[in-house]
């Protein structure tokens, strides 16, 4: 069946390269939709053994810790100014574009001050979807990894708190319906192992974001 659906997607992207007014431009979007449908069939393919799986795992963990922290540093502490040096525009005031920011620069003060996680992507949802597939699939695949209870719990953390600071409600909303649908039992375990940790967690998230925005204002 998910052969199928896929060659369905393939044969929808290959009828708009071909009714689209612009080919080139047509390709340059189709790559984006048929690229993960690739690596799918891909992954599925594979005959990976117990051992491999572990290790490949542990890399994505380590990747993925790497790209929260960044992310939360340069939004919270470097701002637009670093990443104008890594070609990002901005308008004539220096500021990035409004989708940088929460409430595209439309709302109250803090809507208009505080930068969205975009870590090394392109934008902040890009960022949040990465974030939310790992989340979901490390929330399920913990049993089979055997991964250490401490490490797993404060690398879960590390990317929820940064899937918020991202500000991608699309994302919130996936996860959401996700743990809904297939994930209750999952998520309340994680709860109430990990109480104490993720209220201290929120209580410092809602701390950093004022105090970055008192000094904003200031």
């Amino acid at each position: 069946s998910t052969f199928i659906i896929n060659i369905i997607l393939v044969s929808l992207n290959i009828i708009y390269i071909i009714i689209a007014p612009n080919i080139f431009q047509a390709i340059n979007i189709t790559r984006v939709y048929l690229l993960p449908l690739l690596l799918f069939e891909s992954i599925r393919n594979l005959h990976l053994t117990k051992n491999e799986i572990q290790k490949i795992a542990k890399l994505v963990m380590y990747n993925t810790i790497v790209v929260c922290l960044y992310g939360i540093f340069q939004a919270y502490f470097l701002g637009p100014t670093f990443l104008i040096k890594l070609g990002y525009e901005t308008n004539i005031k220096g500021n990035l574009p409004a989708s940088f920011y929460l409430s595209n620069y439309g709302g109250s003060s803090i809507g208009r001050s505080i930068q969205r996680v975009v870590s090394t992507f392109s934008a902040a949802n890009i960022c949040a979807f990465y974030l939310s597939t790992i989340f979901i699939v490390f929330l399920f695949a913990k049993k089979y990894l055997e991964i250490k209870s401490k490490k797993y719990f404060v690398f879960m953390i590390i990317v929820f708190a940064t899937i918020v600071l991202t500000f991608s409600r699309s994302s919130w909303l996936a996860v959401a319906v996700s743990l809904i649908v297939i994930g209750r039992k999952q998520i309340y375990n994680f709860i109430k192992e990990m109480k104490l940790p993720i209220m201290v967690a929120i209580i410092v998230l809602l701390g950093i974001i004022l105090a970055y925005d008192s000094l904003r204002e200031a």
